[in-house]
């Protein structure tokens, strides 16, 4: 399935996918002045907000990750897997990909009270289908296999499944990096 993704990435991002392309174009020419670069098969963009979002075949990072984009390790690199397999659901999904990931995304991250179940029930905010899907095609189109997995809004460490499994002290950054992991 990989390699047959890989040939018709491009066509079906520009026919089925069209709609969030043309969102996505728009949004790096908004950003014109930022750094883009290629990351795969779309094309990358920091920007000055501190949420990260996928839009068609453009991905678009915080300024504020930590790390270098070539480590698998680093919150920069797993971020941008992440954000990698969410282009990979635009293609499949096409216009679909909107109401059936960018909505129900959206609402998940941002509705106060998504937020605060995950928060005191310790719900990783990768246990919403889209984004424990993201993760899978991202790991699975890349093949970098991050050490650890993302910390959750919540603050919480997840699991391969997307359950939390404890949560971090407080203080402690949201980012499980490689020391934390083998204490």
């Amino acid at each position: 399935m990989k390699a047959f993704l890989e040939i018709v990435y491009y066509p079906l991002q520009w026919t089925w996918g069209i709609i969030q392309n043309i969102v996505g174009a728009v949004l790096v020419l908004v950003h014109a002045g930022k750094p883009h670069w290629r990351y795969g098969k779309c094309v990358a963009t920091e920007w000055n907000r501190s949420d990260n979002m996928a839009m068609g075949m453009f991905i678009f990072l915080s300024k504020n990750l930590r790390g270098d984009i070539d480590d698998p390790e680093s919150e920069r690199s797993q971020v941008a897997v992440h954000e990698y397999g969410h282009t990979f659901q635009s293609a499949l999904l096409g216009p679909f990909f909107l109401p059936v990931i960018c909505a129900v995304s959206g609402i998940w991250c941002n509705l106060p009270q998504f937020e605060k179940l995950r928060r005191e029930k310790h719900i990783s905010y990768y246990r919403c289908y889209t984004e424990r899907w993201a993760n899978h095609l991202g790991k699975k189109i890349t093949r970098k296999t991050p050490h650890g997995y993302w910390e959750t809004h919540s603050r919480s460490a997840v699991s391969e499944d997307g359950l939390s499994k404890e949560a971090p002290e407080s203080g402690e950054s949201r980012f499980r990096d490689k020391d934390k992991q083998s204490k």
